[in-house]
């Protein structure tokens, strides 16, 4: 009836619309090519890190070479008697500070050819190690005794007036009878030892090196191994210096 009809009309115009989206009706966008200045944006953050990290590199370069090299490696307390390491100290002390007359004999005949075996080592006409670079003179060599038995003991004083600073070169001919390996260098000071003292081997000598402090011990040790290697010294280091009786 036209009743109905229009009541129906009524109801249907009454009622909310309903939109069906349909996902695969949607379209789909192309990613958009980067921006220009986007792709200069990122290339400044790479380089802003790369500069970063080259900085920490350097800054890390820096206190490794300031603090210097890291210490050798120490040897046990069975590896070198601390009967010795203490004599050597104590003849350190004490010839230092004595009349260098004393270090006039050279090496004995007794012990045959050491001087030249140390002359091999350094490379060198004379059977010591000029430490004149660092600010030491070489005063002479004399014999040790018990338990330095066989030893000799090179002396360096300092250069600067009044000064009673030293370093000692122990040498004595290589037999195995120390567990070192040869060219590596060792730290032998003990926790009662007064001064640092460096041991290392060649095929042929043993050396023990002993200076009042850290940092002449270690100047002192790359001297004597530049003159080992061959390799050239520092700008300034000179080879000339007074060349006392080194041999008896």
């Amino acid at each position: 009836t036209p009743v109905l009809l229009r009541t129906r009309i009524a109801a249907l115009a009454a009622r909310p619309p309903q939109i069906v989206l349909s996902h695969a009706a949607e379209p789909e966008l192309a990613p958009s090519p980067p921006r220009r200045g986007d792709v200069g944006i990122r290339w400044l953050r790479y380089a802003g890190a790369a500069v970063i990290l080259l900085f920490v590199g350097i800054m890390v370069g820096r206190e490794s070479w300031r603090h210097g090299p890291p210490p050798p490696p120490r040897v046990s307390a069975s590896a070198i008697p601390a009967s010795m390491v203490s004599h050597a100290s104590r003849v350190h002390a004490d010839c230092s500070r004595l009349a260098s007359r004393l270090h006039s004999a050279g090496f004995p005949r007794n012990l045959g050819t050491l001087a030249d075996d140390v002359e091999q080592d350094l490379r060198s006409t004379r059977p010591y190690p000029d430490l004149s670079p660092i600010g030491f003179r070489y005063v002479g060599a004399g014999p040790c005794g018990d338990p330095l038995a066989n030893t000799v003991h090179l002396l360096y004083r300092s250069l600067v007036a009044d000064s009673a600073s030293a370093v000692s070169l122990f040498v004595q001919r290589y037999t195995d009878q120390f567990p070192l390996q040869a060219g590596r260098v060792y730290s032998v000071s003990t926790a009662e030892s007064p001064f640092p003292m460096l041991a290392w081997r060649s095929d042929r000598v043993v050396y023990f090196l002993v200076a009042d402090d850290e940092k002449t011990v270690q100047q002192a040790l790359s001297l004597i191994r530049a003159d080992e290697s061959g390799a050239p010294k520092r700008p300034g280091a000179t080879t000339t210096a007074t060349d006392p009786a080194s041999r008896s």
